[in-house]
């Protein structure tokens, strides 16, 4: 799963020492390196946070939280061909990912050989691969615009 990673810090913990994280239950959902989560499919985990009361290792206190990683939205814009004249059907338009670095296709959501009509509006539709972790994204572009001269 790409995703972004969240740096976790502690602000209820009363000790001076360093802080140690670990991932306590559902180990597939997250991932911690240091202070750095990981999210790596959806799902819920119990994270916990380790504090020593001083730097000298003197007793610890701990605290619990419930970390929820949702599915993901897919940022990006399609790349596709301008028309420059009528008759033209969207499968002219050679319409590609663009900006969007998830695998996954990218289609029309009209049928491909739908004629383009001039100033008008279509809607495509990204589905990434990994439907389990990632929303599919819709958006609409306008493939031949004519102005009046």
């Amino acid at each position: 799963m790409s995703s972004a990673m969240v740096h976790l810090t502690c602000a209820k913990l009363s000790g001076t020492g360093s802080v140690m994280y670990t991932v306590e239950s559902n180990k597939d959902v997250v991932s911690i390196n240091g202070n750095i989560l990981t999210p790596l499919k959806v799902g819920t985990a119990r994270i916990k946070a380790t504090q020593a009361m001083s730097d000298t290792g003197a007793s610890q206190i701990s605290a619990e939280v419930v970390i929820t990683v949702v599915k993901g939205t897919p940022t990006g814009t399609p790349s596709f061909t301008r028309l420059d004249r009528a008759g033209r059907t969207l499968s002219d338009t050679q319409l590609t990912k663009g900006s969007f670095s998830l695998p996954g296709t990218i289609e029309w959501v009209l049928h491909d050989s739908t004629v383009v009509i001039a100033n008008t509006a279509y809607e495509w539709r990204f589905t990434p691969d990994d439907t389990d972790n990632f929303n599919a994204v819709t958006g609409v572009v306008t493939p031949y615009v004519k102005t009046d001269n």
